[in-house]
């Protein structure tokens, strides 16, 4: 796995490439550490720039401290639509992948307390913070170097361990006649996504200052399957040679890696939310770390077809499961919105450091990777910037945003920065009822090891849509 976004997303991530490699990797934790989900429709609208506003349901997620702000009480639902386009490079041959996925972004309810003197409000919701669906494939040809190679002088060197000595793709000493000049294929399917319920309660200290706080239970699902093939479409290799294995009968190689992930966490935040003569927010929110339980279940299966339709006599099967922990860093964040004759000017900006991710209750192998964590990832930033403007005639509002998330990699490749453009509005349907729509633009490069050094870079282009219907009573 390489990094996600997030995605985020999607995301976005790397399987290890080495069927004797742990399924976990710097880029597990960091799949869980950056949320790529709408949220709503309407925060989506907004992005980052959401904290200057913090004022409906949305606000459970962002800065708890604006639960105050409905005059009444709130029930919103939102759906949307995702159209997934992945494009792969390896090999300088690029490949085109568009799918689809369905789903339902939030629910949750606003309800105000009688305090008799300020105003408190409480309030719970359901929201899904990362959608992990993604697929992708490449398909090229390689006339340098093959998987099997690789395999068989850096794989295991246990003989029924290492995939090309089970397969009799390489000796018994780890030689293969196989090096070079085959077609390589594969298909990336990713799915899943990580689920929250969050509570939160605020409190208006006094006119113009609130505070709140919630608390987040996580959980969710994370599936990826690569099935990857080396082919001999050139016919180079056509017959044994028994003696001094300089040739072999084959025509293909068939791997099918799968991991599946369950996942549980909990976190929590802090907010503060001052607001200044009726048209000027400011907010402060400190999102608590979260601890994350995983439990992962990884298999590897491979097998060799040869020429006339000969199948290895077994197929290579690795499988195992383990668990661990990771808890990932704090996130400050900071929001101002203006509004002035209907438009409403919103600026938001977040930082985590991503070097204090950390991997426990794992094995020695795994906890390794804290020192590399250390080394190899910084500080991340996501800011933004937006604005809706009210319609003077007409009962509507129309929005628009900017984002942009900086690298976690201390060695950053300027192209992975994550841009998000969106655009929305929203519409009241009698005195009660508002509809949100939404259209957001998500445009994320970075690369992945197919194995050894050899990457393939990909570049993934989600349009998200949706609708968020939301009753005040």
């Amino acid at each position: 796995m390489k990094k996600y976004i997030s995605f985020l997303a999607f995301g976005f991530v790397l399987i290890m490439a080495s069927a004797s490699a742990e399924a976990q990797s710097i880029e597990d934790a960091l799949r869980y550490s950056i949320p790529n989900g709408i949220i709503t429709p309407r925060v989506a609208g907004f992005n980052v720039s959401y904290h200057g506003l913090s004022d409906d349901i949305g606000a459970l997620m962002y800065n708890p401290a604006g639960l105050t702000i409905p005059a009444s009480s709130e029930i919103s639902v939102g759906f949307g639509f995702t159209r997934n386009s992945s494009e792969t490079d390896y090999l300088n041959v690029k490949n085109l992948l568009n799918t689809n996925d369905e789903l339902i972004t939030n629910l949750g309810i606003i309800v105000p307390i009688d305090t008799k003197k300020n105003k408190a409000s409480i309030g719970i919701g359901y929201f899904l913070e990362s959608n992990f669906e993604n697929n992708m494939k490449f398909d090229a040809f390689n006339p340098k170097s093959t998987f099997i190679a690789d395999e068989a002088a850096y794989g295991p060197n246990r003989y029924y361990d290492n995939i090309a000595t089970y397969l009799n793709l390489a000796d018994r000493n780890f030689n293969t006649p196989l090096k070079d000049s085959l077609q390589q294929s594969a298909l990336i399917q990713e799915k899943g996504g990580l689920h929250n319920l969050t509570g939160g309660l605020a409190y208006d200290i006094s006119d113009v200052i609130s505070v709140g706080f919630s608390i987040v239970g996580k959980w969710g699902t994370y599936k990826y399957t690569k099935n990857y093939t080396e082919t001999d479409i050139l016919h180079k290799y056509e017959y044994w040679d028994t003696s001094n294995f300089t040739n072999i009968d084959f025509h293909q190689l068939n791997m099918t890696e799968d991991i599946n992930a369950d996942i549980t966490g909990i976190s929590g935040s802090v907010g503060f939310q001052a607001r200044l003569m009726e048209s000027l927010r400011f907010g402060i929110t400190i999102k608590l770390p979260t601890w994350y339980e995983i439990s992962e279940k990884f298999s590897w299966i491979a097998s060799a077809e040869f020429d006339k339709n000969i199948i290895s006599d077994s197929a290579y099967v690795y499988d195992g499961n383990t668990s661990y922990n990771v808890t990932t860093p704090f996130v400050y964040c900071a929001g101002l919105s203006f509004n002035f004759q209907g438009l409403t000017l919103t600026g938001g900006v977040e930082y985590s450091d991503a070097s204090q991710i950390e991997f426990s209750r794992a094995t020695a192998e795994v906890e390794k990777y804290n020192q590399d964590i250390i080394q190899q990832l910084t500080g991340q930033v996501t800011y933004g910037f937006g604005a809706e403007y009210q319609l003077p005639v007409f009962p509507a509002f129309v929005r628009a945003s900017f984002a942009s998330t900086t690298s976690p990699y201390i060695d950053n490749n300027p192209n992975s920065n994550l841009t998000i453009i969106s655009f929305g509005g929203g519409l009241f349907i009698g005195d009660k009822v508002r509809l949100d729509a939404l259209v957001r633009m998500r445009d994320y490069t970075d690369k992945r090891i197919n194995y050894a050094d050899l990457a393939y870079n990909f570049t993934l282009k989600p349009v998200d849509f949706g609708l968020q219907l939301t009753y005040r009573y």
